[in-house]
């Protein structure tokens, strides 16, 4: 089965990170109340994450840049965004 289209979700980071701290699927799984079938389904894009499930992932694997695992098509983009925050208004009041 194929991948979902427009799915950003960076798996093969979280595996690493799984790897890392001695996580298995199974323990993964009974963390976000899901089948081992289900969770492996959803990291390999054949289902989709919901948030609540990618905020627990985020707290178990202790994940220092969710976004980059989570909407992993889309960071790369933001840099040009980065300074958004500084502008000031183009509107007046």
């Amino acid at each position: 089965m194929q991948r979902k289209e427009g799915y950003n979700l960076n798996d093969r980071k979280i595996k690493a990170k799984m790897v890392e701290l001695g996580i298995t699927q199974k323990d993964l799984a009974l963390e976000l109340g899901i089948s081992i079938q289900n969770l492996n389904a959803k990291l390999n894009g054949r289902g989709v994450l919901s948030i609540i499930e990618a905020a627990k992932i985020t707290k178990v694997l202790s994940l220092d840049n969710p976004m980059e695992i989570f909407f992993a098509s889309i960071v790369p983009n933001m840099q040009q965004y980065n300074n958004l925050t500084d502008d000031k208004p183009k509107y007046k009041n």
